[in-house]
């Protein structure tokens, strides 16, 4: 399969940047297109603003990335960021406007979208979405990874806070500065200090360094079962403690269920103990049932597809375009959400604190030179998960 423009080479080491990169303008016209309105999100790698787009009066959302170091240029997670989004246009996929330096500063402008699933979660649904509402967004986010994975694309880093929801009930992956393209049946070796601790699948909290779309799609079923509870599936405080949560509730893997994981640095296995029993190096627990600790709003159906999903065995996982064919989303094909639970979505926010915010005259001029980076939607009203660490 030939490579796209914008995306990456596949063969890059684990610190290289994209083998093919966007050409950044030298002349920006940022300010002359754009409005500044207020600031929506800082952290520790940038900020994040609302702005309106003077050719259409549309609103955007521009994401503000610091270049610390004139020698060093454009982070390298950026431009991966730029190349991708370049070519990734989908219904289910925040679509990058623009893209320019200013005043040593790179900035990517975004359609805006009204919150992320998240802070929708925190605002909306105390006990966690409504079947039917829980069912369209998990049906819109494998369509946003199917069309990522056709291309080779992994996310490495979905969470709640990387999944963006409008009122019209539309939901799209955001924050692609992580993402990597791989390459069919090869043997590329990735960095596995990737994907928030929650979300991250076990093979690469065991060390793994080869792997493919299928961490995606563990991290999808952990999204999956948030929505129908509101309450993160695994919240572990260290990589080991994540690993014991989901043993205790998928079972301790065996031979039978995890062989791939034998190969793995973090597992020790005495090759002489019966093939049916745990490996070795971890307590001993067995599968809840069913129902138990998956989240007790999923019906039938999408309790099975979410037991699919979470498994040990990468390969036994389905792709994201496998999992659109399961019967549970017969029922849901065409509409994003149904017409009744739009009101959900355009419910007056909760008050909370805010970062301070800028005159609607503001200008480019008169931004913070000194913030640093963050996603257009990470303001959030309850503690958020741990944050997935920095590729190496």
């Amino acid at each position: 399969m030939t490579t796209n423009q914008g995306e990456l080479d596949s063969n890059e080491s684990l610190d290289s940047p994209p083998a093919t990169t966007p050409p950044v303008p030298q002349r920006s016209s940022l300010p002359l297109n754009y409005q500044i309105l207020d600031k929506i999100g800082q952290g520790t790698y940038g900020t994040v603003y609302r702005a309106r787009d003077k050719t259409d009066q549309g609103i955007v959302a521009i994401k503000k990335i610091l270049l610390d170091d004139r020698d060093e240029g454009i982070p390298v997670t950026t431009l991966r960021e730029v190349a991708l989004l370049r070519n990734l246009k989908h219904t289910n996929i925040v679509r990058m406007k623009d893209f320019a330096p200013w005043k040593g500063k790179m900035c990517l402008v975004f359609e805006y979208l009204d919150q992320d699933l998240k802070a929708c979660l925190d605002k909306s649904f105390r006990n966690g979405m409504p079947r039917e509402l829980v069912k369209s967004c998990a049906m819109q986010i494998l369509r946003g990874l199917d069309f990522c994975h056709q291309r080779r694309i992994i996310h490495r880093d979905l969470k709640p806070q990387n999944v963006l929801i409008c009122g019209r009930g539309f939901v799209k992956l955001a924050d692609f500065g992580l993402a990597r393209a791989s390459q069919l049946a090869s043997r590329q070796v990735y960095t596995n200090e990737v994907v928030t601790l929650w979300y991250r699948a076990p093979e690469l909290l065991l060390g793994s360094q080869q792997y493919d779309e299928s961490v995606d799609m563990w991290s999808a079923g952990c999204i999956f079962s948030e929505l129908s509870s509101r309450r993160a599936l695994f919240m572990g405080d260290s990589e080991i403690d994540q690993m014991f949560k989901i043993f205790r509730l998928l079972g301790t893997p065996t031979v039978q269920n995890g062989r791939s994981l034998l190969e793995l640095k973090h597992f020790r296995v005495d090759q002489r103990v019966d093939p049916q029993m745990p490996l070795q190096s971890f307590p001993r627990w067995e599968p809840k049932a069913a129902q138990d600790g998956y989240g007790s709003n999923l019906e039938t159906r999408a309790l099975a597809l979410l037991r699919r999903i979470l498994v040990f065995e990468p390969s036994a996982r389905p792709k994201a375009e496998e999992a659109l064919s399961d019967p549970y989303f017969d029922s849901q094909r065409d509409l994003p959400v149904p017409p009744s639970l739009l009101t959900y979505l355009n419910s007056t926010p909760e008050p909370a604190a805010q970062p301070p915010a800028l005159t609607a005259a503001s200008s480019f001029s008169e931004l913070d030179d000194h913030s640093t980076d963050l996603d257009p939607r990470t303001a959030q009203t309850a503690a958020p998960a741990p944050a997935a660490p920095a590729p190496a």
